[in-house]
């Protein structure tokens, strides 16, 4: 005789055209469901012979020690030295990582982190809550924090983009540079945090700070590689009048710089200075001058917001906004060459040292 297809919690939210997550706050009584919805979906369970086993209600309602870390993506070197960091900070606790990269994918992975409700907290990483997945998470009902993301409702922690950018692009500034050019990343889809975008106001905002126009000539884009970074270095050295400066928006995208440089025979930092952001291994071993985000810093503020939020069961919504530092290293010197339209030695822009500083912001320390 064929056996029956055991039926699941999905196949019950398939055939009402409900979240598991409905389903789930049906089985376990939970209010905030219309009577229509809940007497429907009791109804297909019955058909269907759905019973929710016992002891696996039980086992989810008991005390668990499961975290679940919820991002785009984990690959690259930052991220998972932040992994690494919060696995030391949070050793007690038993972390499960969820991969959301599209927007069908997350809601279905936030569906089933609701539906089987296993975790005691939940670390949402370089990606921000959608509006559509707000109510879903906030029925959790336990410590949420975000990690190099945002949200008004829970606590959060990350590095300052803008400021990091700011006193990257200042440093080149202060050393005579005036024709400065940025490599960054293709817009953010709404998946991401808009960490690109940040950090290129805050080069624009340090050009202002200045009194150096912008040339949009000198703005380029691409994937966040080495080899999108060497095609766009390479048609900016190869300009008319090519930038004596390159602030990459991240370290892999400078090494791709520091490869068009070498293949055209531009010396640096003789010839052309580059700065990166990151600080990841390599860059030493390049001698790149970079912006440093700790994520040593990042897990252990992260960690500490949420065993308060588990201490306490307080929901805090604090924010922790971290501030990047500034590595000099051999990729930078003076411009070998006095800006356009100057004559003699550049002096860089009156009250630029002050600026540099970046503007007062509220911020706390590690």
């Amino acid at each position: 005789m064929k056996r029956r297809k055991r039926v699941t919690i999905y196949d019950i939210a398939r055939m009402t055209g409900v979240t598991t997550a409905t389903v789930s706050r049906v089985i376990n009584g939970k209010h905030g469901i219309s009577r229509e919805t809940r007497e429907r979906v009791i109804s297909v369970m019955q058909k269907e012979r759905y019973f929710p086993s016992p002891a696996a209600s039980g086992l989810r309602k008991k005390s668990t020690r499961e975290i679940g870390i919820l991002s785009p993506f984990f690959i690259g070197d930052f991220f998972l030295k932040i992994f690494e960091s919060l696995h030391r900070q949070l050793k007690d606790f038993d972390l499960i990582l969820y991969n959301a990269q599209t927007p069908a994918h997350r809601r279905e992975v936030i569906d089933r982190i609701v539906a089987e409700e296993k975790l005691c907290a939940l670390i949402v990483a370089s990606t921000p809550i959608l509006l559509e997945e707000e109510l879903l998470v906030s029925s959790l009902d336990v410590p949420v924090v975000m990690v190099e993301a945002r949200h008004p409702s829970y606590s959060s922690v990350d590095y300052d983009h803008q400021i990091g950018a700011f006193k990257a692009v200042s440093h080149l500034i202060e050393m005579g540079h005036t024709e400065l050019a940025i490599i960054g990343g293709k817009p953010e889809t709404r998946l991401y945090s808009p960490i690109g975008k940040e950090r290129l106001k805050g080069y624009r905002m340090a050009l202002a700070a200045a009194g150096i126009p912008v040339r949009e000539e000198y703005i380029m884009s691409g994937e966040w590689t080495s080899a999108d970074a060497q095609a766009s270095a390479r048609e900016l050295l190869t300009q008319k009048a090519p930038p004596t400066a390159i602030f990459a928006t991240s370290d892999v995208q400078a090494a791709g710089v520091l490869m068009a440089a070498r293949d055209l025979g531009v010396k640096v930092p003789r010839e052309l200075s580059v700065v990166g952001y990151d600080n990841i291994p390599f860059a030493e071993f390049l001698s790149l001058t970079t912006m440093w985000q700790r994520h040593d810093q990042l897990a252990r503020n992260a960690a500490n917001l949420l065993l308060e939020e588990l201490r306490t069961g307080v929901r805090t919504g604090e924010r922790v906004v971290l501030q990047p530092e500034l590595v000099i290293r051999a990729s930078t010197a003076a411009p070998a060459r006095a800006p356009r339209g100057k004559s003699g030695p550049f002096r860089a822009a009156k009250g630029l040292s002050r600026a540099a500083k970046g503007p007062s912001r509220a911020s706390r320390s590690p």
